[in-house]
């Protein structure tokens, strides 16, 4: 899967949204990273915590295509812990 990033912002969640990284909700109200980009079928919005995005800055490209939010929670977020 080949990527292209294009831009971050830090908005504020209208609804619900799932977290791409961690797959724990983002409340409504919630403030998180929109990560904007394009692959192969177009363009694509991630939606992240923004503590989970904090793991994420030394990751290379095998990690976001290797990594699951099961996985994601086992190694960097506290038992019980939310982001």
């Amino acid at each position: 899967m080949s990527w292209t990033h294009h831009k971050d912002r830090v908005v504020k969640a209208k609804k619900a949204h799932k977290c791409t990284l961690c797959g724990l909700p983002i409340p409504a109200g919630t403030t998180y990273l929109a990560r904007v980009g394009f692959d192969e079928d177009g363009p694509l919005t991630i939606k992240m915590h923004l503590a989970c995005e904090s793991h994420t800055r030394d990751w290379d490209e095998d990690d976001w295509l290797l990594t699951d939010g099961g996985e994601f929670r086992r190694k960097y977020l506290q038992e019980g812990e939310k982001p």
